[in-house]
């Protein structure tokens, strides 16, 4: 996961995608794997190619996973090959970042040759569309989320994140401390990755201080072996 410089949005490689999806969608690659680190997903919101193979081509948002359900692939059984050369060769392929075939769809070999030929991965998961899209949309909300870390103590309080702000020094690890001995519990200290998801914004701790605090006199102490 990088900032695209151009513009300051996140964005993930393709292969990044494949990697690290959830289990349940067992995306696989059927073609075009060649392009998997060179195209980027900037955009958490999923699309459909139904209307971009009917002929709106300039409805195809960049960066965007495209999708192939049961109905695209219907309508292209019904063209004939000259129609489906067109339709093909029409979408505007530099705006695709990769297309997901749902339903364990194979992709037909007029699309295969075009992936090939211009570095577009063709992806495929056993999932209906409707299900692939949610756990796709739920994923890239995560990765793509807008990101800073700040300095303070968070803590998880009767299931609400409390985050504990100051100038260094002022004791903000000890306030935590205290607050952890009758049985709050910590998330991060002194750094705190905050994220928003939606309209949340949710925090965690780097890996390397996780479930780790630093009490001036003490050193730093183990809050998970501790309590």
């Amino acid at each position: 996961m990088q900032p695209d410089p151009a513009n300051g949005l996140r964005k993930i490689p393709v292969a990044a995608f494949v990697a690290n999806a959830p289990g349940e969608l067992a995306v696989e690659v059927a073609a075009g794997a060649h392009g998997l680190e060179k195209r980027f997903i900037i955009s958490d919101r999923i699309q459909k190619l139904g209307l971009a193979l009917a002929g709106l081509t300039t409805n195809i948002h960049s960066g965007r996973v495209q999708i192939m359900g049961g109905g695209e692939m219907s309508y292209l059984t019904h063209l004939s090959k000259h129609e489906r050369d067109d339709t093909l060769r029409s979408l505007d392929i530099e705006n695709i970042c990769c297309i997901l075939f749902t339903k364990g769809l194979e992709p037909p070999g007029d699309i295969r040759a075009l992936a090939e030929e211009n570095g577009l991965p063709l992806l495929r998961t056993p999932l209906l569309s409707s299900r692939a899209i949610t756990l796709v949309t739920d994923f890239l909300q995560e990765q793509l989320a807008p990101q800073m870390t700040i300095h303070g103590v968070l803590l998880e309080m009767y299931g609400v994140g409390v985050l504990l702000i100051g100038d260094s020094g002022i004791g903000k690890s000890e306030c935590a401390l205290d607050l952890i001995t009758r049985g709050h519990r910590l998330v991060s200290d002194d750094s705190v990755l905050l994220k928003k998801i939606g309209s949340q914004v949710e925090g965690e701790s780097p890996d390397l201080t996780r479930e780790h605090l630093e009490i001036r006199g003490i050193g730093i102490v183990n809050v998970s072996d501790l309590f």
